[in-house]
């Protein structure tokens, strides 16, 4: 009984071994973790690259969409904001990397903002 008992602790550590490999799993991972990517904006653009810019610039409620006399809130214009896609497998509404112009006043704020954020 007691051999019986050995063999089959020994059989099941083989199996349990047997399942479980020492190569790592295959996981799908993005293509640019790991890069250093620079970027440079001089906030000197006319119009945005496209139309998701704006409605994520009205999502955030971060800008006016038209510029209101005596406000000192910032247009919803590329002059003070830059938006990048961050994932290529998402689409930019879904992951993106927003960049805000130094010395820009959001919506419901007095202050201006002392350096990019």
């Amino acid at each position: 009984m007691k051999k019986l008992l050995v063999l089959s602790s020994i059989l099941l550590s083989l199996f349990a071994c047997e399942s479980s490999s020492d190569q790592p799993s295959e996981e799908k991972t993005n293509s640019n973790v790991g890069k250093i990517t620079h970027y440079q904006f001089l906030f000197d653009e006319k119009e945005f690259e496209s139309d998701d810019c704006i409605d994520i610039l009205n999502e955030l409620q971060i800008c006016d969409s038209v510029k209101v006399e005596g406000s000192p809130c910032a247009t919803c214009s590329p002059e003070f904001f830059k938006i990048l896609p961050l994932r290529d497998d998402k689409k930019m509404k879904d992951a993106f990397l927003l960049q805000i112009k130094a010395l820009t006043v959001l919506k419901g704020q007095d202050a201006k903002l002392p350096m990019r954020h």
